[in-house]
């Protein structure tokens, strides 16, 4: 059972400082840090000449266009390396089609989340060199791969490193660095998802190249995808490059990802925001790398001909069934585990097999079940592959392997208990509220799990970790009306940083309740308030719970507003996110 926590009213100068918005809208906005009403303009308009910043501000910025624009000169083979995860395909997909248009001879190379995991390989270097690679971008990762790097820098590979992960004690010995929280960086916005900072440099290379026409906001569909995907802070540049994205998203020139779409939309009428990429597209880009391999989500979003966009959405999508149905069951056994450590503060799970690719979304989930850090990991016997994956006699090689990801919780940074526990770990990488790892052989994963375990108890040994709803404010059902909610809806794009806000709806009384789709899986409710206001709600996974909404019964409810649009008629819906006895 969460907990609801009610924010505090806003102060009455919070209304005193923005007297032309609502009143429910400015103190939405005074808990988002606005404080005039200048700031709440900006806020809710972003703007493309005020909000997105020169990208020659990053310090090693005109180094890399030169080194770029020299090979696309010369004909040089140029290699992006991306990753196998929404923000790293997108960020694929916006270097390649940019260099692809200068006329480079480029290509791009995405690991096997399986079998290479995530970042530049030894191996990897090896054969891009015998291919004759002599420049490599990396995107969305490379910052931590300082060994490999050295590698290519040996073989006379030159590397550009874009990304935002968790910085490593010494940087890479790359030809450059484009890392918005690299020390001394001076682009003044640091929290640019990987697909942002290869943005960047495509913004700079245009440029470069003549061609600052506004081209470049094309890209903007798969920029807005990878911030959303990665849950980039939605403030700031951010905010602005998600706005637009969503634009240009909603007329995208891609025939593959209209395709995708279509594939999933059935015929809405509502356009595409932040939501839809966050639980319709990026699922999809993530199944190909999670199922199969992260190249059917880039020729996807490449594909230059109808039939192969069709070909690789409905490849996608049964992609995205297969992922669907494979993680229920891993997390109704991962719940099973969990439940035996009811007194840890850091949950470590782990499961025979378990594919290294879903237990990201398995430690997802139990957070959001249990409000706490959590690791969950597949254990894998290897010995067949050691010879062939040149993994060294002595210590760290092992017949199994631990391949697992981390989730957080606000407030505690992940990445510092895999630094702690550093000895044990194979190989890792993230940020503060996500990692992946790698652990050799049962007696360093025993270690870790105990190292972890304490490392997390001892830092949140003073927090309470009951999963809690933040809820904004309490309204009624009277405040409820469609012009309300085509306010609110001025304070998108939601995501991290802008959540959707949460509302409490105190004592209706439900008038009419039904259980719909299958397996009577949701529901569907009316309710009522004193006055005689009534609002629909739809309630998804909580037809299980039908007997504590009967008809003539009081609830209490959190819920998101939004509009319901069917057959030309519009009217305010709420989402309900929890409920329960008034």
């Amino acid at each position: 059972m969460k907990r609801w926590k009610l924010a505090e009213p806003a102060p009455e100068e919070a209304y005193a400082a923005m007297p032309e918005f609502p009143r429910l809208l400015a103190s939405l906005l005074w808990r988002r840090g606005v404080r005039t009403s200048e700031e709440a303009e900006h806020f809710l308009n972003p703007d493309w000449e005020r909000d997105v910043h020169d990208p020659y501000q990053f310090v090693d910025m005109k180094k890399a266009v030169d080194r770029v624009m020299a090979a696309v000169r010369g004909g040089e083979k140029i290699i992006i390396h991306g990753d196998y995860d929404a923000d790293g395909v997108s960020g694929s997909v916006i270097l390649h089609s940019t260099l692809t248009e200068l006329r480079a001879k480029v290509e791009v190379f995405l690991p096997h989340r399986e079998k290479e995991g995530y970042g530049l390989s030894a191996a990897t270097i090896e054969k891009l060199t015998a291919d004759g690679c002599r420049l490599m971008i990396t995107c969305d990762c490379g910052i931590s791969n300082g060994p490999e790097i050295a590698i290519a820098v040996r073989n006379g590979i030159d590397v550009i490193v874009t990304d935002h992960h968790t910085l490593p004690s010494e940087l890479p010995p790359a030809f450059a660095i484009l890392h918005p929280l690299r020390e001394g960086e001076t682009y003044p916005f640091k929290h640019l998802t990987g697909g942002g900072v290869a943005f960047k440099l495509c913004q700079a290379l245009w440029r470069e190249a003549g061609l600052a026409d506004g081209r470049d906001k094309w890209l903007l569909d798969m920029v807005s995808i990878s911030t959303v995907a990665d849950m980039g802070k939605l403030v700031g540049e951010n905010r602005a490059l998600v706005h637009y994205g969503l634009i240009v998203l909603n007329k995208t020139k891609r025939l593959g990802l209209s395709k995708l779409i279509a594939s999933f939309s059935r015929g809405d009428a509502e356009p595409l925001d932040a939501t839809a990429i966050g639980f319709r597209i990026a699922p999809r880009i993530n199944a190909a790398g999670r199922m199969d391999h992260a190249r059917g989500a880039f020729a996807l979003l490449t594909a230059a001909t109808v039939e192969e966009a069709e070909r690789g959405a409905e490849i996608l999508q049964q992609h995205n069934r297969d992922r669907q149905s494979a993680t229920e069951l891993i997390v109704a056994e991962a719940r099973v585990k969990a439940a035996e450590q009811t007194e840890e503060s850091g949950l470590v799970v782990c499961g025979d097999g378990w594919p290294a690719a879903l237990c990201g979304l398995v430690a997802a989930r139990l957070v959001d079940d249990r409000g706490r850090p959590v690791m969950a990991f597949g254990r894998h016997q290897i010995s067949p592959l050691l010879e062939q994956e040149g993994v060294p006699e002595g210590r760290g090689r092992s017949a199994v392997r631990y391949t697992g990801s981390g989730r957080s919780i606000p407030g505690f940074d992940i990445t510092a208990a895999l630094h702690v526990q550093s000895g044990f770990i194979r190989k890792f990488g993230g940020h503060p509220m996500a990692c992946g790892l790698t652990i050799e052989g049962d007696e360093n994963f025993a270690a870790f799990k105990e190292g972890f375990q304490r490392f997390v108890r001892e830092s949140l040994k003073e927090a309470d970790l009951t999963p809690t709803l933040n809820v904004e404010e309490e309204i009624s059902l009277a405040d409820v009306s469609l012009e309300t909610v085509e306010r609110l809806r001025r304070l998108e794009p939601h995501g991290e940083g802008n959540s959707k806000p949460l509302f409490l709806l105190r004592g209706v009384r439900v008038a009419d309740a039904q259980a719909v789709g299958k397996d009577a899986k949701h529901l569907r409710l009316i309710v009522a308030g004193d006055s005689g206001s009534t609002l629909k709600l739809i309630a998804f996974g909580f037809g299980g719970r039908f007997s504590e909404a009967v008809p003539g019964s009081r609830v209490d409810a959190v819920v998101e507003l939004a509009v319901n649009e069917w057959n030309g008629r519009r009217e305010p819906q709420g989402r309900v996110i929890d409920f329960r006895p008034a």
